[in-house]
């Protein structure tokens, strides 16, 4: 590997532990949390909460309303370690609204759907990160439930999606998450035999 690269890769990690452990985005684990640091531009209150969740029964509204509660709460499985109990409260809320998504199928077929324009594949790989918290990434792991089905489907599509020109994009990417899941995926993406 050329040293320039090396040097690149190396700043890019350093700069996405750094975010990472000091909390320079909300959404960053380990941040501190202040009173407005779980409002998104969608949800900002119980009420809009209470909104989004109603348009989950429209199919028009369906796809944004799901993409809104991933944004404000996180993976399906629960993001409820806010020290803040009204908080905890709302993404409990948001989980299970989104746990019991009419066709939630279909919102994961739509977002693997997406990943093949252009500009939307950053924004779905993000998505599908957050909707598979994890799941299918542990070797032998076998999910049981449906939900657990489809989040690993969806964290296939993760590992499908990050060939070396997704994973070079998302490494010059703001968002953190992206630049750490470039950076796993960096040496070695599913495109490419092992060296």
């Amino acid at each position: 590997m050329n040293t320039k690269l090396l040097f690149g890769l190396a700043l890019v990690l350093s700069g996405v532990l750094a975010g990472y452990s000091s909390g320079s985005s909300p959404a960053a684990p380990g941040g501190s949390s202040s009173t407005n640091d779980w409002q998104t531009k969608t949800i900002a209150s119980g009420a809009d909460l209470d909104r989004v969740i109603a348009q989950l029964q429209k199919p028009a509204t369906r796809f944004d309303a799901f993409l809104a509660l991933l944004e404000f709460a996180g993976y399906p499985r629960g993001n409820i370690s806010s020290e803040n109990l009204k908080v905890n409260a709302l993404h409990k809320k948001a989980i299970d609204a989104m746990q019991t998504c009419p066709d939630l199928d279909a919102v994961i077929a739509t977002m693997i759907d997406r990943l093949k324009e252009p500009e939307d594949r950053l924004p779905m790989l993000r998505a599908l990160l957050e909707c598979s918290g994890g799941f299918g990434g542990v070797p032998g792991y076998s999910a049981s439930t449906p939900l657990e089905k489809l989040m690993a489907k969806a964290k296939q599509a993760v590992n499908d999606a990050l060939d070396v020109p997704t994973v070079a994009t998302a490494l010059m990417d703001s968002d953190w998450l992206l630049r750490l899941t470039a950076v796993e995926h960096f040496g070695n993406p599913p495109a490419q035999t092992s060296e």
